[in-house]
């Protein structure tokens, strides 16, 4: 699957580097231009970005689907019970592309079963959809409260310039697009081997990972469920 991901990954990149600019009326800037000529961004009825507009779940579903493996099969997902894992998306513009991102392990319903595709996301829910994206979940230990990892992170490796200081804020459309645009830019990261660490209950096993630029990534994440500690006899 990783082989995948940088193969689209390679796609993308290599069409942005030779993207013509296209223009709305209302926006002009760089990223959006070039995310647009790919199709993944488009304006509404009147030809504008609107890009100080909230971005809603459904459509930024839309805007990461591409960076995902299997994206040139994405068609292929019908309208099917056994696809609508979520009960308020069947008739929902945005289906192919939420039934795409859950598949490949980038979102999450609520409680009741539902996706709310309608709903304005969050910086850092935003952050955390174009992290897991590219493989970078297993990095970091989990915090409280649960955006802190992903903010932190996303400061760390370069996808923002500085930490989130409203990750709760809603997030625009102009800044989704930066955020996009970046995600396809940064290195892959992938498990490289296993390792073991002391913990207090005992020798835990979790994996290494290394960034597909050739930087070999340091051992953060315990794995406790995955990977149960090894006690001595």
């Amino acid at each position: 699957m990783k082989k995948k991901i940088i193969a689209t990954l390679l796609t993308l990149t290599t069409l942005l580097s030779a993207a013509p600019v296209l223009a709305y009326p209302d926006c002009t800037d760089e990223n959006v231009m070039a995310l647009t000529d790919l199709g993944i961004l488009e304006g509404d009825e009147n030809g504008n970005f609107n890009p100080n507009q909230n971005l809603t779940r459904a459509e930024f579903s839309k805007m990461i689907a591409p960076a995902l493996p299997g994206y040139e099969e994405i068609d292929e997902i019908e309208s099917a019970p056994h696809l609508i894992l979520f009960k308020d998306i069947s008739n929902h513009w945005g289906f192919k592309y939420i039934v795409f991102c859950q598949r490949n392990g980038l979102i999450d319903g609520f409680d009741d079963d539902t996706f709310r595709p309608d709903e304005s996301l969050t910086y850092a829910q935003t952050i955390k959809m174009c992290l897991s994206a590219i493989g970078y979940s297993g990095l970091e230990k989990d915090t409280e409260p649960w955006y802190k990892k992903w903010t932190e992170m996303a400061h760390k490796y370069g996808l923002t310039e500085t930490e989130i200081i409203n990750p709760n804020e809603y997030i625009n459309r102009i800044d989704a697009a930066e955020l996009v645009y970046k995600t396809i830019h940064m290195p892959i990261c992938r498990i490289d081997g296993y390792t073991q660490i002391e913990t207090e209950e005992g020798p835990v096993w979790g994996p290494t990972f290394i960034m597909m630029d050739g930087t070999n990534g340091e051992f953060q994440s315990i794995y406790t469920t995955r990977f149960a500690p090894k006690t001595e006899k």
